[in-house]
């Protein structure tokens, strides 16, 4: 078998939106930040159950689109968990900015305000 092909990786992409598009699943809300261990939990439960039909007689009538459902289902929950990483991710860059900015601003907190006195009543925010 050959390496994936971009249109190996858009058909998979289009099962795995189509297992997230179920009614059972549209209604779900998204994964929150500290969610990774039932995240993993769950991935682990769908590997389990692709383990199962990968262990079925490959003759059985549904055993090609079990499989490979059963393949999207764990990819979503590594998509959740992948999702959650990168949000961990941004969110770290943007305390190290923040900090950076706060250390060469001499102490000017991020997202804070503070008004400077110049000449005058006149005031300005930054």
């Amino acid at each position: 078998m050959s390496d994936p092909t971009k249109h190996d990786v858009e058909w998979f992409a289009t099962r795995m939106r189509a297992k997230l598009a179920l009614p059972k699943n549209a209604a779900k809300r998204a994964p929150k930040p500290g969610e990774e261990s039932y995240l993993l939990r769950r991935l682990l439960e769908e590997a389990e159950e692709l383990r199962r039909w990968l262990t079925t007689d490959a003759r059985h009538d549904r055993y090609a689109e079990a499989v490979i459902e059963e393949c999207a289902d764990v990819a979503n929950f590594a998509l959740f968990i992948a999702q959650l990483a990168r949000e961990r991710a941004r969110l770290q860059e943007e305390r190290e900015s923040c900090a950076r900015r706060t250390k060469a601003s001499g102490g000017l907190p991020c997202g804070g305000r503070l008004a400077l006195a110049s000449v005058g009543d006149d005031r300005r925010t930054l």
